[in-house]
């Protein structure tokens, strides 16, 4: 969840560079350097966010019953598995999220070497797409409330 949260943070400030731009609320140069800044940050993102989810999916099955275990480890296990659903809404909208941007990270190291043809046009695409994406990682994050464990 830390590292989808901080990948999207970066995705979303991107997005939103782009759109204060064009409504003429930050200057060109200023969106210039949230993209620098963003997309610094995304190469991280990408790595951080890769290995949150391989070490995620190593873990599938931990909070399940453990036969003889204490009371008290029962009930820690079934708090557990209630945040482990509960994650579940987050962790769908943050890979949807994260997917479009380590896409677009990709793309931008592909136009960096010249291996994309019209990059401003394929920028525009991806950031007119954004959005339904970010939205729903945001209100699935807001919404989130579940027990720790």
């Amino acid at each position: 969840m830390a590292a989808g949260k901080k990948g999207m943070r970066h995705w979303s400030e991107h997005i939103q560079a782009q759109t204060d731009a064009k409504a003429g609320k930050i200057t060109v140069e200023k969106m210039d350097a949230i993209f620098a800044r963003t997309q610094k940050a995304g190469d991280e993102d990408e790595k951080r966010y890769d290995k949150a989810v391989k070490a995620h999916k190593d873990k599938s099955g931990s909070c399940k019953k453990v036969p003889g275990a204490s009371a008290a480890a029962a009930k820690q296990l079934v708090q557990c598995a209630k945040r482990g659903r509960a994650q579940d809404p987050v962790l769908d909208a943050a890979e949807d999220g994260m997917g479009d941007w380590t896409r677009h990270l990709a793309v931008m190291r592909k136009s960096m070497k010249g291996k994309i043809h019209n990059p401003q046009k394929k920028w525009l695409q991806t950031w007119r797409a954004a959005p339904p994406n970010i939205k729903a990682y945001k209100k699935a994050a807001a919404r989130f409330s579940a027990p720790r464990c």
